[in-house]
């Protein structure tokens, strides 16, 4: 597989990504809500880190970057990454926007804050970068990130990835010795890391751990499916406050595996098909004239809160 693309190599004004948003649950709800021209594309990356190193290694003073994501930062360098150093500006809605209560941030504030660079940066190329379909999922009461865990709760799954400094501590020590042996010799299957803490008795790692071991596979899938209606519900908003002469563009930076053969998430380098395989969309108008459902959302302070902990919520580390 060698006909990977680079973004920066294709033409748009506006250029949406959906993070983790595979090309077939795209194909399949996207004409709810926009219509548009669809292609299938390979992405330079199965995570967001490859995805953005591989894209962007170069300075453009034409892009203004809109980043719900905390691995693309305007405020600090995140794993060599220096976001600063490469766009024109970036616009942290990761920082001013973070929802505690879900562990991410919601597409509404992402919306809005690509309405307000769209009309103050005129001329400029906008990358509008939402968090969903990823992890966590905004329809399941409860399945959220790690951000505030409740380690008095008698519900294990409500348990921190902090509990590896406590009674567990020699059962994290198996799985990290595990995972680690895992990536250096490629056996087993993505994530199965994830089965032998659940072996251990140790609680879920990520978010959608949590949800693949609460709620099943099938949940799971539906409860992905719904992050990306809620997330295209917020992209049609947006292409209708945008004017109609510009050319807007949906992809992703990777996609998502669920559970096919008892694979999951991610991985940093691996060419799986369902990973690599992409939507690119031509956006050509909004299905939607009225947004019931939208939830309003007004910026907040920029919060301090350890960008670490914010990459645990999302399941990154």
């Amino acid at each position: 597989m060698n006909d990977y693309f680079k973004i920066l190599d294709e033409s748009w004004d506006i250029l949406i990504i959906l993070d983790a948003c595979r090309y077939d649950y795209f194909k399949n709800c996207y004409s709810s809500f926009l219509e548009g021209t669809l292609e299938k594309r390979l992405s330079i990356g199965a995570c967001t880190p490859e995805w953005r190193n591989k894209n962007f290694s170069d300075y453009r003073d034409d892009i203004v970057y809109i980043s719900s994501n905390p691995y693309i930062s305007g405020s600090y360098e995140v794993e060599g990454f220096d976001a600063r150093k490469h766009f024109f500006k970036v616009i942290d809605v990761w920082q001013t926007n973070w929802d505690s209560k879900y562990g991410t941030v919601r597409p509404e504030p992402v919306s809005d804050a690509a309405i307000s660079a769209a009309s103050q940066y005129q001329g400029k190329k906008l990358i509008v970068h939402y968090l969903q379909p990823h992890a966590p999922y905004l329809s399941i009461e409860g399945v959220h990130g790690f951000s505030t865990p409740d380690t008095k709760t008698s519900d294990p799954f409500q348990l921190s990835k902090s509990d590896s400094n406590g009674p567990n501590k020699f059962k994290y020590k198996l799985l990290s010795l595990f995972s680690r042996y895992k990536n250096r010799f490629h056996f087993f299957s993505d994530h199965p890391e994830w089965y032998f803490a659940q072996l251990l008795g140790l609680p879920p790692q990520t978010p959608m751990d949590y949800m693949r071991r609460k709620h099943g596979v099938k949940a799971l899938q539906d409860a992905y499916n719904k992050n990306l209606e809620i997330a295209l519900n917020d992209v049609a908003y947006l292409v209708s406050q945008l004017p109609d002469n510009l050319k807007i563009v949906i992809s992703s930076d990777h996609g998502e595996l669920l559970g096919e053969n008892r694979k999951f998430s991610h991985s940093c380098g691996s060419h799986h098909e369902t990973l690599r395989t992409v939507p690119w969309f031509t956006v050509s108008k909004t299905l939607k004239d009225s947004f019931p459902d939208r939830i309003s959302t007004q910026k907040t302070q920029a919060d301090d809160v350890c960008i670490e902990n914010k990459l645990k919520n999302l399941g990154y580390l």
